[in-house]
């Protein structure tokens, strides 16, 4: 499972890298992801608060990495679980990637 860094509502998420390998024959190796179509939903109680992809780059991907970028959620507090849907450049779908869960905290103080 992979957890994104906990932060605050209104607070800006510093990003994160996750690289992405196979492992064949007890050997890893790196998925290429380039040119990939990527989707990430975030989800409480079954319902999606809020989508990133590659195709508005709210994701990005550099080689076998899938990027979240800085930035400033508008996620109210709660805990959200993602999974990702990689679709390949010759249209196969990547299966087997983990997926999370992210926690937003409600602030105390509030400017």
């Amino acid at each position: 499972m992979i957890a994104l860094e906990t932060i605050y509502k209104g607070s800006v998420y510093s990003g994160c890298e996750i690289e992405i390998k196979e492992e064949i024959d007890e050997q890893e190796y790196n998925v290429d992801l380039t040119g990939a179509n990527i989707q990430m939903d975030l989800k409480r109680n079954d319902t999606i608060f809020k989508t990133l992809k590659t195709s508005d780059n709210t994701l990005l991907i550099s080689e076998n990495k899938i990027i979240i970028p800085s930035h400033i959620p508008t996620l109210e507090p709660g805990v959200y679980l993602f999974d990702f849907n990689v679709i390949m450049p010759n249209g196969d779908p990547f299966t087997g990637l983990a997926g999370g869960q992210w926690e937003i905290l409600d602030p105390i103080t509030i400017r």
